[in-house]
C-alpha cells in the first residue's frame, strides 16, 4: 500500500519547531518506509521564521510480509 499528499501553502510560520517521527509498528511483520520532498522549506524549521511559496511532497509505503526471505537472499 502507498499512500502519497501533497502540501503547498503561500506562506507558512512555525510559533515552535515540531518534533517530528514515524513509526510503523503491528502485526503481521512487514516492511515499510516514509519519505518527503520539499520546496521552499528546510529540513528543519526555525520558530518564528516565515516560509513562502512551500510546498510537501510526502509518501508512506507498507508492505505485509508474510515469510521471511531464505538464508543469503535480500530482502526486498
Amino acid at each position: 500500500m502507498v499512500f502519497s499528499a501533497t502540501v503547498r501553502a503561500g506562506s507558512v510560520t512555525f510559533e515552535e519547531a515540531p518534533e517530528v517521527a514515524v513509526t510503523f509498528s503491528g502485526e503481521p511483520a512487514h516492511r515499510s518506509g516514509s519519505g518527503s520532498r520539499r520546496t521552499g522549506l528546510p529540513e528543519r524549521v526555525a520558530e518564528g521564521e516565515t516560509y513562502r511559496a512551500i510546498r510537501v511532497d510526502y509518501a508512506i509505503a507498507a508492505k505485509i510480509v508474510t515469510e521471511a526471505p531464505e538464508e543469503g537472499e535480500e530482502e526486498p
